[in-house]
């Protein structure tokens, strides 16, 4: 029976190493139970990030794990996604994601604060580099050492 599953976008670090970066985009989502093998077999939480549901699709769990074992290995899916009595229990999401549209709501924020910031610090009085308006003080009114 179909059930509902997250899809995700996300930066993989291939063998744990942040210098060879795969991403997985809009176009090339992961599911979730895929994100978990990913981290397991990559190294971690902090190897799989900037996790974003982009969708949700129908699929039979029982093709879904097939196709992670095809892909991943039986002995890993097998590990993470132990079967009870030929049954499976894939999980399916994880709320704490944000959707495409609150990250794309999060990212008009940061852009729009950010531009406020600048526009209040470009209508700053500016010194050119070595001026100071702070006064220097008299030499004569200075105590005596």
């Amino acid at each position: 029976m179909p059930e509902q599953i997250q899809l995700l976008s996300c930066y993989v670090a291939l063998g744990g190493d942040l210098k060879n970066v795969a991403v997985r985009g809009q176009s090339t989502p992961v599911t979730y139970p895929e994100m978990l093998v990913l981290r397991a077999i990559h190294g971690g939480e902090d190897k799989v990030w900037d996790i974003i549901e982009v969708g949700r699709k129908n699929v039979d769990l029982a093709e879904e794990i097939k196709r992670l074992n095809t892909v991943y290995g039986a002995d890993v899916v097998g590990g993470l996604f132990p079967q009870m009595a030929g049954m499976v229990n894939l999980p399916l999401e994880d709320k704490s994601f944000p959707t495409l549209e609150e990250f794309q709501a999060g990212e008009a924020a940061r852009v729009a604060a950010q531009a406020e910031a600048r526009a209040k610090r470009d209508e700053a009085p500016h010194e050119p580099p070595g001026k100071s308006s702070a006064k220097k003080p008299d030499p004569s009114k200075l105590p005596d050492e």
